[in-house]
C-alpha cells in the first residue's frame, strides 16, 4: 500500500526532495514510476538507504492475500556511496533522494534485503 517514512533524511533515506530534512512524523513517499502509481508490498532498510518491492496499486490487495502481481518493481533511494541503490547516481552526489527503479532485465524481484552498505534481491526465476 502506501509507504511512509520519518526521521533523518540527510542522505535521502526518507524519500523526499532534498537531503537535509528531518521528518518528525510519518510522511508519504511517492512511489510513482514510469507514469504508474505503485503500492509497496515489502520494504527493507539499510543504514542510510531503503529498498522497496512495489506493484501496481490495484494489485496491492491481491499480493497481500498471497496472489501474484502482473509485474513487481524494485525501487531504492538514499545513500549510494557503495552502489547499494543498484544504479549510478548523477554527478558527484552519491545519494538518490527520490525512489527510482532498479532494472531487472528478464525477471521480477520478489524479495529484497538491505545491509549496512549493500542490497540483495531474489527474483521470480528461482
Amino acid at each position: 500500500g502506501e509507504f511512509f517514512a520519518w526521521g533523518n533524511g540527510e542522505r535521502g533515506q526518507i524519500g523526499q526532495e532534498g537531503f537535509d530534512d528531518v521528518a518528525w512524523e510519518p510522511i508519504k513517499v511517492d512511489l510513482t514510476a514510469k507514469g504508474s502509481d505503485l503500492g509497496a508490498v515489502s520494504v527493507s532498510c539499510g543504514t542510510a538507504h531503503v529498498a522497496c518491492i512495489a506493484v501496481a496499486t490495484e494489485e496491492v490487495e491481491l499480493v497481500q492475500r498471497g496472489g501474484e502481481a502482473t509485474q513487481r518493481h524494485l525501487l531504492t533511494w538514499g545513500e549510494n556511496q557503495s552502489g547499494q541503490l543498484g544504479y549510478e547516481t548523477p554527478g558527484n552526489d552519491a545519494r538518490g533522494a527520490m525512489p527510482a527503479l532498479v532494472a531487472f532485465k528478464s525477471s521480477n524481484p520478489v524479495q529484497v534485503s538491505c545491509g549496512a552498505t549493500h542490497s540483495a534481491a531474489l527474483d521470480d526465476q528461482g
